[in-house]
């Protein structure tokens, strides 16, 4: 975690672990990319707000308050990151931030979102990817794929957790830049 090509490790949990992953995902804030960490499609934090099952977990991780639920970790984690966003870099006066009306709006809240923004997120990630379907599907497409794009893995089907799809399973090919 520091420039383009460098790595460093960090800490597992606790503080350093919450800057390092608050930093992540106001990146696309400070760049004036969006207003709202969540409508940034590429970062872990809206993949959570999706429901992704393993970028919930990194932000109960992040959280690390035991025996948390998924939903009152994401609000939690929402406020830190409108705390947070609201100064201004010193580095650069001329980064975005998060204006503090805003801020006082989502603490007003607790971090809480709209019920269907969940819906709407998970749709806009699901639509990102090259294919979305029963397992079957997925699988059927994720080799022909291979063979069009010259990717040298074979992408997997993820499994999607939608809870008002009854018995169906669905998948889908995502992250496929990777």
């Amino acid at each position: 975690w520091a420039e383009r090509f460098t790595s460093s490790r960090v800490e597992g949990s606790g503080m350093a672990m919450r800057i390092v992953a608050a930093y992540i995902d106001l990146n696309p804030v400070r760049a004036k990319l969006v207003k709202d960490p969540r409508d940034y499609s590429f970062c872990g934090y809206a993949q959570a707000l999706a429901g992704i099952p393993k970028a919930r977990e990194g932000v109960r991780a992040v959280i690390a308050e035991p025996g948390m639920e998924a939903r009152e970790a994401l609000e939690t984690y929402r406020c830190m990151l409108f705390s947070v966003g609201a100064s201004p870099k010193r580095k650069d006066p001329q980064a975005g931030y998060i204006d503090r009306e805003r801020v006082r709006e989502v603490e007003a809240l607790r971090g809480a979102l709209p019920q269907s923004f969940s819906f709407l997120q998970r749709m806009r990630c699901l639509s990102q990817g090259a294919a979305f379907g029963s397992v079957a599907f997925v699988e059927a497409l994720a080799r022909p794929w291979q063979l069009a794009t010259g990717r040298k893995r074979l992408p997997k089907a993820q499994l999607v957790h939608e809870p008002h799809s009854g018995d169906g399973r669905f998948a889908t090919l995502r992250r496929l830049w990777g």
